[in-house]
């Protein structure tokens, strides 16, 4: 599975992948005021503004920022920064660093428990979809 994040351009096409969602965003000279995101000062990740889920009390100043540029947010307006949410690749790095586990552990691992890539991306699928049923 590739993942992509943050700006990915191609010619005059531009798109743009939310960090806490995934939803990309494409589209001729697209800039991130088009799809509604923004980038964080804080960590550089990309996301829509309603992901942000920026707290009341900033609400106004997140308007205000996001109107003067969205390629530099600062990072309290970021759920990333403010430690409220994770990303994939973090939640990944996390899990490696507190486990011991390198590339070569896990692909063994996998190996051994599911004999195939498309077994193994269709557990993950599974336990995602059960995941955010679950947060409901």
């Amino acid at each position: 599975m590739k993942t992509r994040s943050g700006l990915v351009s191609n010619s005059s096409t531009s798109s743009f992948i939310c960090v806490i969602c995934g939803e990309t965003e494409a589209g001729m000279d697209l800039c991130m005021s088009d799809c509604y995101m923004y980038s964080c000062a804080g960590c550089g990740n990309e996301m829509h503004e309603h992901c942000a889920k920026v707290p009341e009390e900033l609400k106004e100043e997140f308007n205000e920022a996001l109107s003067d540029d969205r390629y530099d947010v600062d990072a309290k307006f970021c759920p990333v920064c403010r430690l409220e949410m994770l990303t994939v690749e973090d939640e990944m790095t996390f899990y490696r660093m507190e486990h011991g586990y390198n590339n070569a552990d896990a692909l063994k691992v996998i190996t051994e428990k599911y004999h195939s890539y498309k077994n193994f991306t269709d557990a993950v699928n599974n336990k995602w979809k059960e995941d955010k049923k679950n947060e409901k």
